[in-house]
């Protein structure tokens, strides 16, 4: 039995991961992207089309010296197992997409999946996902956008980056103005995406491999580690954490009522099986709650960044969080749903419940999500709510003034648009090809919907002996989603001869420069 401090110490920690995760999700939806999710789903989907035309993605080649496009490499074939995916799940692959931004939500998602936490970075997750991909083709569709989400950030951040300078920090407060406001504004000028994004005959795959980190699960020793870098505020890691010791409070006081005798009046069966029953319904709650965690971080995703209106829609987003709270969060961090069944017992029972359980718990909840502003991000940033809306919602006003000073390469926004993004004065949207971190996040969307067999035949058509050993172009390399120039590992980045011939260059990368 925990005593009095040590449960308000996992309570606080509970309500800290509250607070943290209501905060990401309402206060700053669009914190960290590199591309935007519309842009994300966009600039796939121009991999898409090409796929299921035919069956084949077209690779064009590229005057490794203007960076122009001169001709066809070739058409390669799809994976057959992706391509079935695609053609019966185009849905799922989109939802796929919003990647770590949604799934398994977005604060685990930044704190845990984006950063190299591990020894082998973001790679570690994509490549577990993607192992366990085969089961329906909802889920391979699905896992197959989440690699493209990656191959968008890989590309989009080393562009992002370089006007901001470097990967999102706090410190400069200069670093996440940029990149708020420059995310945003190139997310304006992106055509819209198809907003049809589901994870129907996804959620247990979400759930049974990205949320439930069971003691002896790989998600539990190699992912979502527990007291690893970024879990303290992880709704899936906290509440794991949380259910783990429950179920080992369970097992020792079953095993002590078993050896209780009728006449020591200091052990008594009666109540340590009341307590095993209080806890055995707070464990059911927990199993519940984090089950509707898939569903409710989809829902709030497409609330605040991925809706046919392109709204943040701020209040939609509470309003199911609240929801969230009200059904499951509360009996998720003490009082279950079965509460009531143990009125009737001993007062000694309550006196357990309340060394476990403070009085105050569904007030600073309440507290938490009232003033969660003053509480995290004003601390963190610096910035009020007003500004992260402004930057977010209105970026071409606050341009020349924040992208003209502070880190990173300085750009008014006249010369963005004409210098980086090839936009005419009349031009409403970019036209991807003429940019080249949207035209290599499409090139690299194609890649990893190929065969080994048909990436091998690239390269060969290429005239690179380097051949991929990997299940998928997109595994093996990448450390992290919030850094640059992570395309370097890639199998074509190995060879700076093949990779110019496929990727242009653009503002940011480092990897291949010009020959002198």
């Amino acid at each position: 039995m925990k005593n009095v401090d040590t449960g308000s110490v996992r309570i606080q920690r509970v309500l800290f991961s509250i607070a943290v995760c209501v905060c990401v999700f309402v206060c700053n939806s669009g914190l960290v992207f590199a591309w935007k999710p519309t842009t994300h789903v966009y600039l796939a989907e121009r991999a898409l089309e090409d796929a299921l035309d035919n069956g084949m993605v077209t690779i064009e080649r590229l005057d490794p010296t203007t960076g122009k496009v001169v001709g066809v490499i070739g058409e390669y074939a799809v994976d057959t197992a992706v391509l079935d995916a695609l053609k019966k799940n185009p849905d799922q692959y989109r939802a796929g997409i919003l990647g770590p931004d949604a799934y398994p939500d977005v604060l685990t998602g930044q704190q845990v999946i984006h950063p190299p936490t591990n020894p082998d970075g973001t790679n570690r997750w994509l490549e577990y996902l993607w192992s366990k991909s085969d089961s329906s083709p909802a889920i391979k569709a699905f896992v197959t956008g989440y690699l493209t989400h990656a191959a968008g950030d890989m590309y989009g951040h080393t562009f992002i980056n370089n006007f901001t300078g470097g990967a999102f920090t706090f410190k400069p407060a200069d670093n996440a103005k940029k990149h708020i406001l420059l995310e945003s504004y190139i997310g304006k000028r992106v055509p819209d995406p198809t907003f049809a994004a589901s994870i129907a005959g996804v959620e247990d795959f979400i759930y049974q491999k990205m949320v439930d980190a069971r003691p002896g699960t790989y998600l539990d020793k190699e992912l979502l580690v527990k007291d690893g870098e970024g879990t303290d505020g992880s709704i899936p890691r906290v509440y794991s954490t949380l259910r783990a010791e429950l179920e080992a409070d369970v097992e020792k006081l079953t095993a002590d009522a078993a050896k209780c005798k009728p006449w020591n009046p200091k052990c008594s069966a009666v109540l340590l099986k009341a307590e095993a029953n209080y806890k055995k319904a707070w464990i059911k709650d927990i199993d519940t709650g984090l089950k509707a965690w898939v569903t409710t971080s989809d829902s709030v995703a497409k609330a605040l960044f991925f809706n046919a209106e392109k709204k943040t829609d701020v209040d939609k987003a509470q309003a199911i969080l609240d929801d969230y709270v009200n059904r499951h969060l509360i009996s998720m961090s003490g009082p279950p749903d079965a509460v009531g069944s143990l009125a009737v017992l001993s007062g000694k029972v309550q006196d357990i419940i309340l060394k476990a359980i403070p009085d105050a718990l569904v007030e600073p909840i309440k507290q938490f999500k009232r003033n969660l502003y003053d509480v995290i991000i004003k601390r963190a940033t610096g910035m009020s709510s007003d500004e992260l809306k402004r930057y977010s919602s209105d970026p071409e006003t606050y341009f020349d003034t924040e992208m003209t000073k502070g880190p990173g390469q300085l750009i008014n926004r006249g010369k963005f648009d004409t210098d980086m993004l090839f936009m005419k004065p009349a031009d409403k949207t970019i036209d991807y090809k003429n940019v080249g971190a949207a035209y290599d996040t499409v090139v690299m969307s194609k890649l990893l919907l190929l065969s080994k067999d048909s990436v091998n035949q690239l390269m060969a058509d290429l005239g690179s002996k380097d051949r991929l050993e990997k299940p998928n172009s997109m595994l093996g390399f990448i450390k992290t989603l919030d850094g640059d120039n992570q395309q370097a590992g890639m199998i074509l980045g190995r060879d700076c001869r093949s990779y110019r011939q496929v990727f242009m260059r653009f503002a940011g990368e480092r990897i291949c420069p010009p020959t002198p």
